[in-house]
């Protein structure tokens, strides 16, 4: 059954260490402290996979944040002549 834990807990450890660095309580040096605790040497690529995962959703979300301010700023020209019907 241990043997079972412990790779259900690597399978998803990258999952629970992003959701652990998203809590605002607990942030990367507790993954950088656990990792080495229990890893020993290998915390280190531990910690540096989370950091890179949380890098790269942040990428990702300002890129998608990029393009939907981009797509609202642009006014088309419907919606000018609309404006000018609702005036007179």
């Amino acid at each position: 059954m241990l043997k079972k834990l412990d790779e259900y807990l690597k399978d998803t450890f990258l999952l629970l260490a992003v959701a652990t660095v998203m809590d605002p309580r607990c942030k990367m040096k507790y993954i950088e402290f656990s990792s080495k605790k229990y890893e020993g040497g290998a915390g280190n690529s531990q910690a540096t996979s989370v950091m890179e995962a949380v890098q790269s959703l942040f990428a990702d979300y300002a890129s998608r944040n990029l393009k939907e301010n981009d797509s609202c700023d642009i006014p088309s020209s419907d919606s000018s002549d609309s404006d000018s019907e609702d005036e007179e």
